[in-house]
């Protein structure tokens, strides 16, 4: 104990502590006053130890992430309060909007636009720049419409995209997409609804999509593929100045800058959740050069195209088309098959495809084969070029699990020839499903 006493006291003489007190002597027949008075220099010593503890701690360093958190935390929930704006009937905050592209013009960084109500609001075109994540979302019991307009006299006759993701990130949820198409055959060319470049990502969850104006007598092969509901773009860099066009908003990015192609290749990513595809369009397009990951789950597709088709290009890439997609309890009704891989003179090699499908379903007509590889290449090539893994998918109609017309002699496998076993019956029929004629 005198040890312990002369060690603390020595501490507190160090950090300029008076605990300098008068002792009397030890009487050692004192009474327990005297014996109360013996602890006297046990509590000075205690209460100098806790005041060097305290300043110790006080002027200790503190911890930089505590004092950013502190300061920059309120900010950002500000900000993030303030990235989601409400599209209603009757605004009256100053986070809610009459319309669509109102509030598309606000979130000139990205956000989140709910809107309320099975509304109809047109939709004008708009780029997404890398970096920028957009929400377009349905309001809880609603089915809002956003509707395209494919005429002379819109915004589309010049851009032919709806949706520029370039290098962003948008999703739709709970929504409907109604594309209508001129019937004047004034409009040339195609329409995508979306278009996917520099690693662009779309998310569509509960989305329908439907192609209206448009008779059912017309062939797409005649008059130009109408509408295609994503298209993608190889990559591009930064060009020279152009203006945007009246309309089109323009988020992430300045309005004044458009791109040129180069020999580079970036993935573009397209989750699909129990969507509806109906009508005369086409699901995917990728252009020479290009990369798509595609999941698709529940949902279904019903359409007089094909599910997807790759590789048109004037420009020559070193590199092949690269898809992958997996499929996953969804029904794809096609009237011209589910994909037809194309390549050109000069392509260095065929378009590549990788695909995983379970529980699904494919209808195409008798006359169509499920898959179609063309172009100048040998049959070897293409063989290689396509690996299908099946996992209790059913096939109905048309006999011809693959067709490949390259160099060589014309190539036709049929689903007991594909390699694995493949649950095949002939064309029974299914409701919607759109004929041949």
């Amino acid at each position: 104990p005198a040890a312990l006493e002369y060690e603390l006291l020595s501490i507190a003489e160090e950090e300029g502590f008076d605990v300098t007190v008068s002792r009397p002597a030890v009487d050692t027949g004192s009474t327990s006053a005297d014996r109360s008075a013996a602890l006297w220099p046990w509590a000075i010593a205690g209460v100098s130890l806790i005041g060097f503890v305290y300043w110790t701690a006080m002027a200790a360093p503190k911890n930089p992430s505590q004092e950013y958190s502190k300061v920059f935390n309120p900010q950002q929930q500000v900000l993030e309060d303030a990235a989601v704006v409400r599209v209603v009937p009757n605004p009256v905050q100053q986070d809610e909007f009459n319309t669509v592209s109102e509030a598309l013009t606000h979130l000139s960084g990205g956000g989140v636009i709910e809107i309320l109500g099975n509304s109809e609001f047109e939709i004008f075109p708009t780029s997404l720049a890398t970096g920028v994540k957009l929400i377009i979302r349905g309001a809880a019991g609603s089915q809002p419409v956003l509707r395209i307009n494919d005429t002379p006299d819109s915004s589309l006759s010049s851009t032919k995209s709806v949706f520029v993701i370039d290098g962003g990130h948008l999703t739709l949820s709970d929504i409907d997409l109604r594309v209508h198409c001129s019937n004047d055959g004034k409009v040339n060319g195609g329409v995508s609804v979306f278009e996917l470049l520099n690693e662009g990502r779309l998310t569509c969850r509960n989305t329908r999509v439907i192609t209206t104006g448009e008779s059912s007598e017309q062939r797409s092969d005649i008059a130009g593929h109408r509408v295609t509901f994503a298209r993608v773009s190889p990559f591009r860099k930064p060009e020279m100045s152009l203006k945007k066009n009246e309309g089109e908003e323009l988020l992430g990015t300045s309005p004044e800058q458009t791109y040129e192609i180069i020999n580079e290749k970036s993935e573009s990513l397209v989750k699909m959740q129990n969507c509806v595809i109906s009508g005369n369009i086409r699901c995917f397009e990728c252009e020479a050069g290009t990369s798509l990951s595609v999941s698709w789950t529940g949902g279904s597709v019903t359409t007089r195209e094909r599910f997807l088709t790759a590789g048109i290009s004037s420009v020559n890439f070193a590199k092949p088309i690269q898809l992958q997609l997996q499929l996953y309890g969804a029904t794809f009704v096609c009237n011209r098959g589910f994909a037809r891989l194309s390549d050109i003179p000069g392509q260095n090699k065929v378009s590549q495809m990788k695909v995983t499908t379970q529980y699904c379903r494919f209808v195409i007509p008798e006359s169509s084969a499920l898959l179609e590889q063309v172009g100048v290449a040998e049959p070897e090539a293409y063989q290689e070029a396509i690996q299908w893994a099946d996992h209790r998918s059913k096939y109905e109609g048309g006999r011809i699990f693959r067709k490949i017309d390259g160099a060589g002699d014309l190539i036709e496998i049929d689903y007991s020839s594909a390699g694995q076993p493949m649950e095949y019956q002939g064309f029974s029929g299914i409701k919607g499903f759109l004929p041949a004629d």
